[in-house]
């Protein structure tokens, strides 16, 4: 498993400015546009549907899967995010969402959702993996350039990728997994002072999204032939397999992982640029 360096640390102290618009925080008390506030990871319409109120996280060094805790639903917030943010197109968000997985958990195949329903599902997955990296164990710091992607005034769609898959045969339901893996330290990132990929698997209700945030775009190529999640955003891309091939029983920490491991990732090194 890495290890936390220096600078992962230094950038996992509580930021001083709004993680998705940039704006400077000011006193949580002040009730302004720009105050800091204490948002919710996971909205209330979520952890009313969780029996249990936890979650279980899992990171990984590309080989295995290492449970780091168990925290409830309710102590995991960020106070990272402004006052118009949160109370705006991150809540806007949230309620967007909400139905569309009433809809998943009812049965409905992801394939008969509308396009719109599968972009509200990509920049929810996508901002609750931002978040999350900043409330995990070891921290996750997705770029600043990447999170501004995500804001409603953002000139551009958000820099993401997202997958999907289904566990069919569970003994019981996973109602809340989520698992955090690194990659492609050697390819920079403008505007950071790292540079690597981030991936999440957020496990709800048996339904897998795994979210990637490449470092770069043009030149990033995905081979699913090992993949049972499909590519629904984005474009959609057919996954290679329809299960996976691991012993059952198994711990939901390995089926995580080799969920979110066996997308692969590779970069054209001729059309390497942000």
């Amino acid at each position: 498993m890495w290890q936390s360096s220096d600078l992962e640390r230094k950038i996992f102290m509580r930021p001083t400015n709004c993680i998705f618009c940039g704006v400077a925080l000011t006193s949580p008390g002040a009730q302004q546009p720009d105050s800091r506030t204490k948002e919710h990871v996971y909205a209330r319409w979520f952890r009313d549907n969780v029996v249990n109120q936890k979650i279980k996280m899992f990171t990984s060094d590309g080989t295995t899967a290492t449970m780091e805790r168990q925290p409830h639903l309710e102590a995991l917030v960020n106070s990272s995010v402004c006052a118009e943010c949160n109370n705006g197109w991150m809540s806007t968000l949230e309620t967007q969402v909400d139905p569309i997985f009433e809809k998943l958990k009812s049965g409905t195949d992801i394939s008969l959702l509308s396009r719109e329903e599968v972009e509200i599902l990509a920049r929810w997955t996508g901002k609750t993996a931002i978040v999350l990296g900043y409330v995990t164990p070891i921290p996750a710091i997705v770029p600043e350039c990447i999170r501004k992607t995500f804001h409603a005034d953002s000139p551009t769609p958000p820099h993401m990728r997202l997958f999907y898959a289904f566990i069919e045969k569970a003994d019981q339901t996973l109602e809340g997994g989520y698992l955090q893996l690194r990659y492609g330290a050697e390819i920079p990132v403008l505007g950071s002072e790292g540079g690597s990929g981030y991936r999440f698997t957020l496990c709800l209700f048996n339904h897998c999204f795994t979210v990637d945030f490449p470092p770069i775009l043009v030149g990033v190529r995905y081979d699913l032939r090992e993949s049972c999640s499909a590519q629904i955003w984005p474009t959609f891309v057919h996954a290679g397999t329809s299960e996976l091939s691991i012993p059952t029983p198994a711990p939901i920490g390995d089926v995580l992982h080799m969920i979110c491991s066996r997308i692969h990732i590779a970069f054209d090194i001729n059309e390497l640029h942000v």
